[in-house]
């Protein structure tokens, strides 16, 4: 198990900053680093994971990397290659894990039935690719993107596991906004759950708030990781946004590792 950083908290143009941050902090946290496939980032992303003394993971890309775009086109080219990308670097630097995203655009109704299956083909797809470079692929739950619906609700996301060969990491602000029922889901794919983002909110808004601020039962969690998956990597998976300085993620990273990794 590890209890990693997120650089959602940092942004891509302070990962170095996160660095800095792991290595005076001993042994003790890893870091999530969000890959892009954009060379001058790639250049920094690689100057910063080839020098770690820390565990590493990766998300996989946001930018330019759309799960629902129709083969043969210009953004499923940019999607197919950032991931080849991400898998090589993941390779060659020893990630634990990449987080895959699927879908994350507001839909209309009528049109989630052909997105779906496009957006489905694709993370098949991509998951054959991890598998082929033997890069551990895990899926997240989204929450609801604004301006629309979610191509994936809580019941595909059930589903789809049932023939997609990758695992799974749970996002708990994302099921505090969908309602998903995590000790269900856990319970009944207990061993393809590999991972934890954890962050809160109020139910409604994807803000990645401290874990003490919002709705979400970190209780109930915890008995829930302890009891299913006592040995999952946690990522604390903050925004910029949350008010916290580097010190006060200490403090709250802390708690996490006494809390839930310490038996």
């Amino acid at each position: 198990m590890a209890l990693l950083i997120s650089s959602l908290y940092c942004g891509y143009e302070k990962i170095e900053e996160l660095d800095r941050f792991l290595k005076d902090s001993g042994d003790v946290f890893g870091g999530e680093y969000t890959f892009k496939n954009d060379t001058d980032y790639i250049r920094r992303f690689e100057s910063v994971i080839k020098y770690a003394d820390y565990p590493i993971s990766f998300h996989g890309p946001l930018i330019n990397a759309e799960p629902f775009s129709l083969k043969g086109s210009r953004d499923y080219n940019m999607f197919i290659e950032a991931y080849e990308k991400a898998f090589e670097l993941a390779v060659k630097y020893g990630a634990r894990h990449i987080v895959y995203h699927t879908s994350y655009k507001p839909y209309k109704r009528e049109d989630i039935p052909f997105a779906f299956e496009v957006c489905l083909e694709n993370t098949y797809r991509i998951a054959e690719m991890a598998k082929q470079a033997g890069v551990s692929l895990l899926v997240e739950n989204l929450p609801i993107p604004p301006g629309g619906e979610a191509l994936i609700d809580n019941e595909k996301f059930f589903g789809m596991f049932k023939k997609l060969d990758a695992d799974v990491i749970i996002d708990t602000g994302h099921a505090n906004i969908t309602g998903l029922d995590v000790e269900a889901f856990v319970a009944q794919y207990g061993e393809r759950v590999k991972a934890y983002h954890i962050h809160n909110n109020k139910g409604r808004y994807d803000t990645h708030n401290s874990i003490f601020e919002g709705s979400f039962d970190f209780s109930a969690f915890e008995k829930v990781y302890k009891k299913y998956t006592p040995f999952n990597d946690i990522i604390l998976e903050y925004k910029p946004t949350c008010g916290l300085d580097y010190a006060d993620i200490k403090e709250h990273c802390m708690y996490i590792k006494n809390r839930f990794l310490n038996k």
